[in-house]
């Protein structure tokens, strides 16, 4: 009888702990993608790495956004982030893409693999240099996307170094926005690492094998 009891509490308790555990990862989930800093954090060198964060702008909308300060002049990170034939080497789960010209109008065209899906990709691109700054911003609208927008900014320091700031403002029609932001806060992030190592072991003008 007393062995019986045993795996009666057994079948009860460990499915509750499974449950509890689950519960606990969901809270989690939900804090981490929905609490949104009032202010930017930005590094002031090479030594502070990389900031990941969500960030909740002026007008309300809460967007993810990382920042890294790259030894590298402007000029080097520009030219990198505007290779699409380096894309894949810098954004985790971008398949290949293709640059349409339309007029003055620049589109993007590939597919994303995301945790929940390979998503279509199809957006129009836009520059804007202003000689210290430079802003490579993108924006789409297509299905299964409700927002596609978000843009490279950098920011020259000095003749050598460079801050460089990526911001994504994106969710899907079918998942919650806190699990999106929670993907994003991890995208980001290895986006900057990613671009961060590729200025570093690349030489200026060819792409990583």
């Amino acid at each position: 009888m007393q062995i019986q009891g045993i795996r009666v509490k057994k079948r009860i308790l460990v499915p509750a702990f499974l449950v509890v555990a689950m519960l606990g990862m969901v809270c989690r989930s939900y804090i981490r993608g929905s609490w949104a800093d009032s202010q930017w954090l930005v590094p002031a060198s090479a030594a502070d790495g990389v900031h990941s964060q969500i960030y909740r702008t002026d007008q309300g909308r809460i967007v993810n956004r990382a920042a890294v300060v790259v030894t590298s002049p402007i000029t080097r990170v520009r030219e990198l982030i505007t290779d699409s034939k380096r894309f894949g080497n810098l954004l985790p789960g971008i398949g290949e893409l293709e640059i349409k010209s339309t007029g003055e109008t620049n589109r993007i065209e590939g597919t994303w693999v995301t945790p929940w899906a390979t998503v279509p990709l199809s957006v129009s691109v836009y520059q804007k240099d202003e000689g210290r700054t430079f802003t490579l911003g993108w924006e789409g609208t297509q299905a299964p996307f409700k927002a596609n927008r978000g843009a490279w900014t950098l920011e020259r320091i000095d003749e050598a170094t460079t801050r460089v700031c990526a911001k994504a403002d994106i969710g899907f029609f079918w998942y919650p926005d806190f699990l999106v932001r929670n993907f994003l806060l991890d995208h980001l992030l290895e986006t900057l690492l990613n671009l961060r190592e590729s200025l570093s072991t690349t030489p200026p003008g060819r792409s990583k094998e």
